[in-house]
């Protein structure tokens, strides 16, 4: 099924009576978050997956729209994925912080998940196939 179809899906899943809660859903394929972890831009740097974060997008991210990364903090744009490293963390970075008030992808929906979750979905999707 395409992403359209899986996100409706997934969404009535989540509204039906076992969970019951209405909440938007971003989707990608197998092979897309396998190339997302191969692609990854802040192997260089990285020593902790929880300070770097990737914010999935629905709709393709819009340049124009992006808050600019400073105090050591670093930003990586594609096409609906945005890379964040944040090294003294996410709680008090003034990126994710200005990306709240500024969306990346204003018309979409947006989710954001750590590294080391980015890194344990890939492994469950690999055991999977």
């Amino acid at each position: 099924a395409g992403e359209a179809t899986v996100e409706r899906r997934v969404r009535a899943v989540l509204r039906g009576e076992a969970i019951g809660v209405d909440v938007p859903v971003v989707v990608r394929s197998a092979t897309q978050w396998h190339e997302l972890v191969a692609s990854d831009p802040f192997a260089d740097v990285r020593k902790d997956g929880r300070l770097h974060s990737v914010l999935l997008c629905s709709e393709p991210i819009d340049p124009s729209a992006l808050p600019a990364a400073t105090g050591g903090e670093r930003l990586v744009a594609r096409d609906r994925e945005l890379h964040l490293w944040c090294p003294r963390g996410t709680r008090d970075s003034a990126l994710l912080s200005a990306l709240g008030s500024r969306p990346a992808s204003p018309r979409g929906v947006t989710t954001v998940r750590n590294w080391n979750t980015v890194e344990k979905l890939s492994a469950m999707l690999a055991e999977a196939r």
